[in-house]
This record gives structure tokens, C-alpha cells and sequence, in this order.
């Protein structure tokens, strides 16, 4: 299981088939287990900017703040905290090889709300620079491009989507998600810096080099 599959639960998470084997019936898939206090507090801290962010768009389409000010407050609970659950999206994969303990219900939720962000940081650039002038700007050009990217990950995150297109070409379509942090890493640095959420960004995508997954796994069964 690699961190490409982070937008949905792949068709043996639970260990049974979604197609029938062998010509025969298929097997209804048993519940999802439910998430742990520390996995459902990751997610309600992933998920309170984005709440945020609507809850300022709601004000100033009701007039109790202006659309400057919604953008200036939607960028500031948006660029950053967007960026870090992408890196947690990344880091449940090297979490799920230390405890052994699922973290696919995490991933799909972490990557639907990183779509989310994606998708707001971009609206509100739009209101504020407009399409050409946002396109004119290099580090505008990467986060659009992570955004775009995103979307259709958003569209296939479930298993309806999976029996669609075939797991074979599901998983070709969600190593997009390599690109997208190589994207969001070039949308920072050109900002100015790379920051520590382009770092974190970095540091996830290193545990995908095939010395370093071995490491965390063998850490992992020695923990057991």
C-alpha cells in the first residue's frame, strides 16, 4: 500500500474482494473499523481551517465582512494548513509500517480535504488577482497546477470509481499524487522559501525511497 492510493480505500483494505473470484458471488465488504481518539483528533485538526474558510465565505456573502478581508483570512487558514495535511496524507503510509495499524480511512479523508483547500486557496486568488493576472505568476502556475491535479484524484476517491476505470488504471491515475507534492514543493519556493511546510512535504516523500520504506518497516516489525 503506498501513499498514491491516499484518496480512497483500496478493494483488499479489509481483506476481501470487491469482485466476485472465480465466477463466483461476491463478498459483501465488512464495516470499516472505526478510527481511533488519535486518528479522529488528526482529522477535526486537518479539518478546522477548511471550516473556517467557509465560515468566512458565509460572512461576507452576508455582509458582516468585506471580500478583502474573506481573502486575507481564507488565504491565512488555507496556504499553510493546506500544505500540512497534504504531508500528513503522506506520512499515514510510514505511520500505518511503525504501529500497524490501518491509516487508509485517514488517508482518504486527509486527501478529500486537501482537495478542499486546494480548491479554496485557488477560488480566492482568482477573486482577488483574476485568471490572467494569477497565471502571469510563476508560484500561482504550480499551486494551479496541484489544484487541477487534484481534482480528478477528488473524483475517483471512491470504490465506485475503482470498479470504473479498473484498479490497474486507478492506480496509474493516483501516482499523480507524486507529482502534485513536487508541484506544491516548486509553489512554495517560488513564494520566496521553502518553509517547514515544504520541508514536511519533502521529508514525506523521501519515505517513498525504497532504503528508507525498508527502514521504517523493519523498524516497525522490531516494535511489534
Amino acid at each position: 500500500m503506498t501513499a498514491l492510493q491516499a484518496y480512497t480505500i483500496p478493494p483488499h483494505a479489509d481483506g476481501l474482494p470487491l469482485s466476485p473470484p472465480h465466477g463466483g458471488s461476491a463478498v459483501r465488504p465488512k464495516a470499516s473499523r472505526p478510527l481511533s481518539t488519535a486518528q479522529r483528533l488528526v482529522v477535526a485538526a486537518a479539518a478546522l481551517p477548511l471550516v473556517g474558510i467557509v465560515a468566512t465565505a458565509i460572512a461576507a456573502a452576508i455582509g458582516i465582512i468585506s471580500v478583502g478581508e474573506m481573502i486575507d483570512i481564507a488565504l491565512v487558514l488555507g496556504e499553510d494548513p493546506g500544505m500540512v495535511v497534504f504531508a500528513a496524507m503522506l506520512f499515514c503510509s510510514p505511520t500505518q509500517w511503525l504501529v500497524k495499524r490501518t491509516q487508509v480511512p485517514v488517508r482518504k479523508i486527509l486527501g478529500i480535504l486537501f482537495a478542499g483547500y486546494a480548491i479554496a486557496n485557488f477560488t480566492m486568488f482568482m477573486i482577488e488577482e483574476g485568471l490572467a493576472a494569477s497565471l502571469a505568476r510563476p508560484f500561482l502556475v504550480a499551486g494551479t497546477f496541484a489544484m487541477l491535479l487534484s481534482i480528478p484524484l477528488l473524483a475517483t476517491s471512491g470504490r465506485w470509481a475503482q470498479r470504473q476505470i479498473g484498479m490497474k488504471n486507478w492506480r496509474k491515475l493516483h501516482k499523480l499524487t507524486y507529482v502534485i507534492a513536487l508541484a506544491l514543493v516548486l509553489h512554495v519556493a517560488l513564494v520566496g522559501e521553502l518553509g517547514l511546510t515544504g520541508v514536511l512535504v519533502l521529508v514525506a516523500l523521501l519515505t517513498r525511497v525504497p532504503p528508507v520504506t525498508k527502514a521504517i518497516r523493519t523498524l516497525g516489525d522490531r516494535l511489534r
